[in-house]
């Protein structure tokens, strides 16, 4: 049977507990123990400012990824460009495509939208996304 079709888009403010339940679990996989309050307070802030984007990706109606990107502007790609914050995927669906699938669209929404560049920082440790970064054609500084 074929795997149920990926929907990637805005996500909406019914996820934003979903949304602060896969940022929590990142920081804590990465050592770091933020407040919930505050994670929510700040993913809901993102919803609102049209300098934060983010995209979730739903199989069955349900949020199972999630890319976070905000703007700023770029001495390296001098104009507006977008920083990659935040790529989580539900553990129980990782390696299946998503955060690849999160990322190109991420890119290919900011290439229509003549954003200059796009930047991010992988973790050593986070093998995985380093090699995701690689083959989608960032490269290391």
């Amino acid at each position: 049977m074929a795997e149920p079709e990926l929907v990637i888009d805005q996500p909406s403010a019914d996820e934003v507990e979903r949304l602060v339940d896969f940022f929590m679990s990142d920081m804590r996989e990465l050592g770091l123990g933020p407040r919930r309050a505050a994670m929510r307070s700040v993913t809901e802030t993102m919803l609102e400012d049209d300098r934060a984007h983010l995209r979730v990706a739903r199989r069955h109606g349900r949020v199972v990824g999630a890319v976070v990107a905000t703007e700023f502007y770029s001495i390296k790609f001098p104009g507006r460009a977008l920083w990659i914050e935040e790529l989580y995927v539900d553990p129980a669906e990782r390696r299946g495509g998503i955060g690849r699938q999160l990322v190109e669209h991420l890119l290919d929404w900011a290439h229509d939208e003549g954003f200059a560049g796009v930047e991010l920082e992988a973790y050593r440790m986070n093998t995985a996304a380093s090699i995701l970064y690689r083959t989608l054609g960032f490269r290391r500084l």
